[in-house]
């Protein structure tokens, strides 16, 4: 996200992306490479929003005091000059390819959506807190922001939480899966003067209410009310708010495998005897005829005599 300017220039910046996109080593899903596509027509005017670039940058005193509401959605649309489109649509690539990939294209696209909203509010609602705190400094109403950056900086909250144990390089630096948004916020606003620091932060704020709040559960939920695909996750949710069943995308919260999902009562102790015991009791007594985890079948007609038979057909 950038605070809004265009330069009169050649526009390098489109075609750098468009070589990118053709050259590309990598298969780019469809959802992703549409987002890209749309972004990038935007761009050239072969698609026409409602207002001119002037009108569609967000800004506090636009949303509050216009009431322009549809600026929480278009905005991030729209980008300053063409190296910011640039660098803004690469960054998107590697990130939508690896969540869209986990996630599924609807899923994704609905996730964008509400990314988009949320990094929008959050911007809002900064511009509004930092007028406040400046005992109603007009100008921090009127700092007006462009681009799909804080977008980006959702995108990576929930990558590096999908991917915790990788390690982040920047500037040689190697930074734990945590620090890595933080620490990019820092550098682009050291780095870019022109950048929006808001902006910037209002997109760590909208992945952090994904990934560790129930609103991220709920959006789950909505998305699997229309695509009919649960999203699983290799995180586990923080609040401890509990949602109805058909809103949350997992059955349980004990664990963060992100597969079938089941509870055990092992002991944290190396026994094997005593741990195999409580799986056997847990799973094959008379009174249960559940399948055990992860595919495999029970064929029994007496609890001496049972066999394991692999069908992860049956169970996905």
């Amino acid at each position: 996200m950038r605070n809004n300017r265009r330069d009169q220039r050649t526009e390098v910046g489109v075609l750098l992306l468009i070589s990118y996109l053709i050259n590309n080593n990598h298969w780019i899903p469809i959802a992703t490479l549409s987002s890209i596509i749309l972004q990038i027509l935007i761009y050239i005017k072969v698609l026409i929003l409602p207002f001119g670039t002037s009108t569609t940058c967000i800004s506090g005193a636009n949303v509050l005091f216009k009431k322009k509401y549809s600026l929480l959605w278009t905005s991030a649309l729209r980008h300053g000059d063409d190296m910011h489109l640039y660098y803004n649509m690469t960054s998107f690539t590697i990130k939508g390819r690896y969540l869209e990939n986990k996630y599924g294209p609807i899923n994704f696209i609905l996730l964008l959506v509400s990314l988009v909203f949320l990094s929008s509010t959050f911007y809002v609602a900064t511009a509004y807190t930092m007028y406040i705190y400046y005992e109603e400094e007009y100008s921090q109403l009127m700092e007006c922001a462009i681009g799909f950056s804080g977008v980006l900086f959702a995108l990576k909250v929930i990558v590096t939480r999908e991917k915790p144990s990788d390690s982040y390089s920047l500037l040689g630096l190697s930074l734990p899966a945590w620090a890595a948004a933080w620490a990019e916020l820092v550098l682009i606003s050291i780095m870019v003067p022109n950048a929006s620091f808001k902006g910037h932060l209002a997109g760590i704020l909208a992945g952090l209410l994904y990934t560790d709040t129930p609103v991220g559960s709920v959006i789950d939920g909505v998305c699997y009310l229309i695509s009919g695909r649960k999203l699983y996750h290799n995180f586990r949710r923080t609040f401890p708010i509990g949602l109805p069943s058909f809103l949350s995308s997992r059955s349980s919260s004990s664990s963060s495998y992100a597969g079938n999902n089941y509870s055990n009562n092992y002991s944290s102790s190396n026994n094997y005897s005593n741990n195999y015991s409580s799986h056997s009791n847990n799973h094959f007594s008379s009174n249960s005829r559940r399948p055990p985890p992860y595919g495999f079948r029970f064929n029994s007609t007496n609890n001496d005599d049972w066999e394991y038979e692999y069908n992860p057909n049956d169970y996905r």
